[in-house]
């Protein structure tokens, strides 16, 4: 394939950016927003918020992305696991999960980062 073309580019169009680069000579991600100072556009209201990626998005993200998980540790991401991952329920500590992992920043970090792997590609 020659050419793939991903329509959006947060998350999702990163990662399918990511994916379609094993497939295409050249990829293009068409972001319709404006970005703004801080690289995110006016349509992404949760982007001063705390993300966490559970054990399952964690493990995704290292597939396509190895080594990434280093790189954002390094940069101020959290990365928590086995006992340092408790979840609650309506203020009710549930049982613990064996091997849970969590990985936590903001979306403009893990976005900015993930921005800079596909820009590479």
């Amino acid at each position: 394939m020659r050419r793939a073309i991903v329509m959006g580019g947060s998350y999702a169009g990163l990662f399918a950016a990511r994916v379609l680069s094993d497939y295409a000579e050249d990829v293009v991600v068409v972001e319709p927003d404006v970005m703004g100072d801080d690289g995110f556009g006016r349509r992404t209201p949760q982007r001063h918020q705390l993300h966490a990626l559970l054990s399952m998005g964690h493990t995704q993200l290292e597939r396509w992305f190895p080594g990434i998980t280093d790189d954002l540790v390094a940069g101020g991401a959290r990365l928590g696991e086995g006992d340092d991952v408790q979840f609650y329920l309506d203020g009710r500590l549930k049982a613990p999960v064996a091997r849970a992992r969590m990985l936590g920043a903001t979306r403009p970090f893990l976005e900015s980062h993930l921005r800079r792997r596909v820009a590479d590609l």
